[in-house]
């Protein structure tokens, strides 16, 4: 036996991330450029040019985000279809809700091509309060590679099911796998809607209450199976 399939239930189990290696710190970027943004409207007098320049600094902070993340993780190359948008694709992978961060894009194009009058000071602080709140809801993904995700399956009756996957996120992503399951949760018959393992090395298991198989190999995974395998990863764990 070279290949085995595996019940796509697995993606629906508890899952834990872990973290792989840390990034040089360039996450601060936006930070910066946030700050930036903030200076212009510190003043109850701020003009219109002031507010301008704010809200083109913030769509800077929220570029060298969207930029950094696509740069550590090439999520345009995990979806069979491609997603419109860095946003969309970040909603995508349950990283974001777009529709307040794709106003404030447009908001920025409507000043800098069509001399529409910026928003209020007010209405500037508030998108520079959202602004923070969606770095620091990516700080994670952009501080720690999230490459590595675990998922478990266990009752009192049965075996502990478990599965490690690691994600080699680049523009043909790939995905190794080891674990042990149980007879209902793989099949060594072709089945093209589960993911295939084409395996490395492998071992029967017998153990008193059933039999497992452990292995490991490379995961072919595809469609929406790919998508919510790399979601559990950056997103981090669920039960």
């Amino acid at each position: 036996m070279s290949e085995i399939w595996l019940n796509p239930v697995f993606l629906k189990w508890p899952s834990y991330d872990a973290s792989g290696a840390y990034f040089d710190g360039t996450f601060t970027r936006s930070y910066e450029l946030l700050e930036r943004a903030g200076s212009f409207i510190q003043s109850d007098s701020s003009c219109e040019f002031d507010r301008g320049d704010c809200i083109s600094w913030l769509k800077r902070s929220l570029n060298a985000r969207l930029q950094l993340i696509e740069k550590s993780y090439n999520l345009s190359c995990i979806p069979n279809t491609k997603v419109k948008g860095a946003i969309e694709l970040l909603e995508c992978f349950g990283l974001v809700k777009p529709m307040m961060l794709k106003e404030l894009l447009i908001i920025r194009n409507n000043i800098e091509h069509n001399d529409v009058t910026p928003p209020s000071i007010e209405k500037c602080s508030e998108w520079l309060e959202l602004i923070w709140y969606f770095l620091r809801s990516t700080d994670e993904i952009a501080k720690n590679l999230k490459n590595i995700v675990s998922f478990d399956c266990y009752d009192d009756h049965s075996p502990k099911d478990t599965l490690e996957i690691e994600i080699e996120f680049g523009q043909s992503p790939m995905f190794k796998v080891h674990g042990e399951l149980s007879q209902f949760n793989y099949s060594n018959k072709v089945n093209n809607e589960w993911p295939c393992v084409k395996l490395s090395k492998k071992m029967e298991l017998h153990i008193s209450v059933g039999q497992q198989l452990s292995f490991n190999g490379e995961l072919f995974i595809k469609d929406q199976h790919r998508v919510n395998l790399v979601k559990a990863a950056l997103v981090g764990s669920h039960v």
